[in-house]
């Protein structure tokens, strides 16, 4: 297994100003319990879709391999696989959360979007996403549509719902409409991970 300074990554995300802190509530991460994790899924009204969880190893592949995968190393974000599984992203890398939105609204237009061909789905999650609260059952992607995965964690505070939230709203017209799938993703510290804090 590939070690990480997750200590650093906890640091640097701890790190936030004090207006941060204060405005949006951003906390120090720290292990969850599914039902800590669950009730602020409800209190940030993040209700639009499934939600998973990663296990501690997919979630050490996600942020040491997030530069060399071609996404974001952010909590609050979203990824976009279409039918093969490949991931989709502006043509114009995403900088800020703003840009999340135009991926949404553009997910179907190639003259904004680009297929990474080299990056799959199971590239950047393993095998390593389960329901949320149910061990064992991993997620496996339908391969039939488009897939929007929407990541938050509750240590981000309101962010999830200026951010997050915002985009689930999008996506969920697109999912009604038949023309995509989504899936909420938690990363939170989860009770019971042996963290490695080398």
């Amino acid at each position: 297994m590939k070690k990480v300074g997750l200590f650093i990554f906890i640091a640097a995300l701890s790190s936030c100003t004090v207006a941060a802190k204060l405005i949006f509530g951003v906390k120090t991460p720290k292990p969850r319990s599914i039902s800590y994790v669950q009730s602020h899924a409800e209190k940030f009204d993040l209700n639009h879709f499934s939600h998973y969880t990663i296990s501690y190893e997919g979630f050490l592949n996600l942020f040491s391999n997030s530069e060399k995968l071609g996404i974001q190393s952010s909590i609050n974000q979203t990824l976009l696989f279409n039918e093969l599984g490949q991931l989709i992203t502006l043509k114009d890398s995403v900088t800020c959360s703003n840009q999340y939105q135009d991926l949404i609204q553009g997910y179907m237009n190639s003259e904004i979007t680009e297929v990474k061909s080299s990056v799959y789905f199971s590239d950047i999650f393993c095998d390593s996403l389960s329901v949320l609260g149910e061990k064992g059952i991993l997620f496996e992607p339908s391969r039939s549509k488009p897939l929007f995965v929407l990541t938050w964690a509750s240590f981000v505070g309101k962010l999830n719902q200026s951010t997050t939230k915002i985009w689930a709203d999008s996506i969920a017209n697109i999912v009604a409409e038949g023309k995509a799938e989504a899936i909420f993703l938690n990363l939170d510290l989860k009770e019971g991970w042996e963290i490695d804090v080398e």
